[in-house]
């Protein structure tokens, strides 16, 4: 859109502001009409644009903003939305994980992941459970996907098996479909996504602002990855900061990844308060069965009742939860295996990968 073409040179002297004034609206209202008659004074969404909808018209002119000033703001949108297209893909993974506590070693290695591993097999089968959508409300103007229906992924093995690194290659997937530079709110600025050794909560000191600030962002964070959990000596305080921890993003349903060398048993020993213990049946003789009882039972197979829901025990807390909500990965054995909730979803034979 052009302005009046007379110059200030070309106006005579005696002519005064007012008049000025008049001769630009009177050129602006002409070119505005010169488009009108042309059918050019208003622009279509182009096909290409990521929210196209047909027959919604762009303000091309002063006059257009005003006439069109309900839809006027589409235009906007598109432009937010191809601004947002362009710094999504402009997003530094490498930056962003390492602000969240990911090491130099992981951050290279996601250059060269063996796309067979189980363990990367199982993170591509968590990400990609179906989700439901939400409807748009008056904080969020579009649909978006919800909450994971099993958002707990818990990957058990030995050492060198690609735990850690498929649990770093689950936080890149965050970081690149995240909306980076669209958080709204004030105040403090806390990072969406954190990587945590299990060995922090030992050293954590809550009774400090900034050791209670790091806390409550290890609750609320959107994604949290605890590594290695079990290796760590944790006291009756760090123990219980852990469990506080599991249980917030548990009630709040929030996607968690932990990963661990322990086995099944010896992991729900340590974090469940199960114990092995004996069958104890008398035998004739005055003896009794000395066969290990196999975890969620009360008795060896050999002497089980008729009633299998009265021979299982209850399970403890944190059992519970991985079965409610959580994709449990077994390797390092013979046939390693992918539970969800209980279900087995996938069973190999073969040795440690």
């Amino acid at each position: 859109m052009s302005t009046c073409n007379t110059s200030e040179s070309e106006a005579p002297m005696h002519v005064s502001l007012r008049e000025r004034v008049r001769a630009l609206a009177r050129a602006i209202r002409d070119e505005s009409r010169q488009l009108a008659a042309e059918g050019r004074a208003l622009v279509l969404c182009p096909p290409g644009c990521p929210g196209a909808r047909p027959g919604v018209e762009h303000a091309h002119t002063w006059w257009d903003m005003w006439r069109l000033r309900e839809v006027a703001e589409y235009e906007c949108h598109l432009r937010r939305a191809r601004e947002g297209e362009e710094a999504q893909a402009r997003v530094d993974v490498p930056a962003h994980l390492a602000r969240m506590g990911v090491g130099v070693r992981h951050v290279q290695g996601l250059g060269n992941l063996d796309e067979a591993r189980d363990t990367l097999r199982a993170v591509r089968a968590w990400l990609a459970q179906p989700r439901p959508t939400l409807p748009p409300d008056e904080h969020h103007p579009e649909a978006r996907p919800g909450p994971m229906p099993h958002p707990w992924l818990l990957l058990m093995g030995p050492p060198d098996t690609g735990k850690t690194q498929a649990a770093v290659a689950a936080l890149a997937a965050f970081v690149r479909a995240y909306p980076w530079g669209r958080a709204s709110g004030g105040g403090r600025q806390a990072l969406p996504a954190l990587f945590l050794a299990a060995a922090e909560f030992a050293s954590m000191d809550v009774f400090s602002q900034a050791g209670r600030e790091r806390l409550e962002d290890v609750r609320r964070a959107q994604l949290l990855v605890l590594d290695d959990v079990g290796t760590e000596r944790l006291g009756d305080v760090g123990l219980g900061l852990l469990h506080d921890v599991l249980d917030a993003r548990y009630r709040d349903r929030r996607r968690t990844v932990l990963t661990t060398h322990l086995g099944r048993k010896d992991f729900l020993a340590r974090f469940d308060g199960w114990k092995p213990f004996r069958c104890g049946v008398p035998l004739p003789g005055g003896l009794e069965c000395d066969v290990e009882v196999e975890m969620g039972w009360r008795h060896c197979s050999k002497h089980r009742g008729p009633d299998m829901d009265a021979e299982r025990t209850p399970p403890g807390r944190l059992e519970r939860r991985l079965r409610e909500s959580a994709f449990v990965l077994q390797v390092g054995g013979k046939t390693p295996s992918l539970s969800r909730a209980g279900e087995e979803l996938w069973a190999k034979k073969g040795g440690r990968r």
